[in-house]
C-alpha cells in the first residue's frame, strides 16, 4: 500500500514532538495509522500501515507516527475550532512570516503548519520547528 505523504511532511511530522507524543508515548496505534519502524526487517524510512491485526498492540520498534489529514484536523478539536484555526493562521496577525504558507505542497503539510503555529507557536524552517509566535488556544 502506497502512503499519501510527501517527503517534507514526513520530516515535519517526525520533528513535531507535540504531535508524536499523542501516539508514540505508548506506541499503540489504530488500524489505518501510518508508522515508520526501525528494525532489521524494514528499510530505513519505510512507511508502513498498521493493519487490523496489529492495532491496539504496542509496536516497540515504531519511531515515527504519520498522522493522516483527518487525524490532524481532529487535533484542533471540533470542526468549528479547525476552521477558526485556519482562519487565524492565514490572517495577517498570525505570527507567521509573510508567504509562510505558500511553500507547502500538500494539505497535510499546511495543516501540520497551522496546527503547530496555533498549538505551540512554532513555525517550520525546512529542518525543524522553531518558536515563532505565542501559541493560541
Amino acid at each position: 500500500m502506497k502512503h499519501p505523504f510527501t517527503g517534507e511532511y514526513i520530516k515535519m511530522a517526525a520533528a513535531a514532538a507535540e504531535v508524536q507524543a499523542i501516539r508514540m508515548g505508548m506506541k499503540i496505534f489504530e488500524s489505518g495509522d501510518f508508522v515508520i519502524f526501525e528494525s532489521a526487517f524494514t528499510p530505513a524510512g519505510m512507511v508502513s500501515p498498521i493493519d487490523e491485526h496489529s492495532h491496539g498492540v504496542p509496536q516497540d520498534n515504531a519511531r515515527v507516527w504519520l498522522p493522516q489529514l483527518r487525524q490532524l484536523m481532529d487535533m484542533f478539536g471540533d470542526f468549528r475550532s479547525s476552521l477558526e484555526a485556519f482562519s487565524a493562521a492565514l490572517g495577517s496577525q498570525a505570527g507567521a512570516p509573510d508567504g509562510y504558507f505558500d511553500k507547502f505542497k500538500s494539505w497535510e503539510e499546511v495543516t501540520m503548519a497551522v496546527l503547530m503555529l496555533r498549538k505551540s507557536g512554532k513555525i517550520w524552517n525546512g529542518q525543524g520547528w522553531l518558536r515563532g509566535a505565542p501559541p493560541t488556544r
